[in-house]
């Protein structure tokens, strides 16, 4: 004999057992008058049962949704200002799409290790620069060292500002 399928509840209708603290980034979950406070797992997911519904969606999505009573669209990101990614204050969080986020990955690995100026192995007069645009690894030979490390600071600055136009620290 089959089990009957659980009804499930929208999340709309879930708000009412769940509460989040915007100033703290906390989550609880109200069942039979009492409040049983949630923390999210290592990937910053919120996992519970309330009335029957499995819940499992991202901490911040879900601060997101609670506070501006808008779900996120599926090429919407909700960015930590902070860079910490267990962090979900409203504060710290800001809603970007997709194309944006990826422009920020991206600016992010060039700043900690791809962009790079190297001498080139065969030439001693020349200078290989890397650095990642849109999803790929480029190598540009430069003749001059003067002109490679302007191209090198260029491109080094427009990361820079690319990703302090997201980020902030506390």
């Amino acid at each position: 004999m089959q089990e009957p399928k659980k009804q499930t509840l929208p999340l709309k209708d879930l708000l009412k057992f769940l509460q989040y603290n915007p100033l703290t980034g906390e989550f609880s979950v109200i069942t039979s008058g009492t409040i049983r406070k949630i923390l999210p797992d290592e990937d910053n997911k919120i996992q519970t049962t309330i009335q029957g519904t499995r819940l499992s969606i991202k901490a911040d999505r879900l601060a997101w949704f609670i506070s501006t009573d808008k779900q996120p669209a599926r090429f919407q990101v909700v960015f930590h200002k902070n860079l910490d990614w267990n962090d979900n204050r409203l504060h710290n969080l800001v809603l970007l799409q997709k194309k944006e986020y990826m422009q920020l990955q991206e600016a992010m690995k060039n700043i900690s290790g791809a962009l790079k100026l190297v001498p080139h192995p065969n030439d001693m007069f020349s200078y290989l620069l890397y650095y990642k645009h849109e999803g790929r690894m480029y190598r540009e030979v430069v003749q001059d060292i003067a002109i490679a490390r302007r191209k090198f600071n260029k491109l080094q600055l427009k990361y820079v500002k690319l990703i302090s136009r997201y980020t902030v620290s506390d």
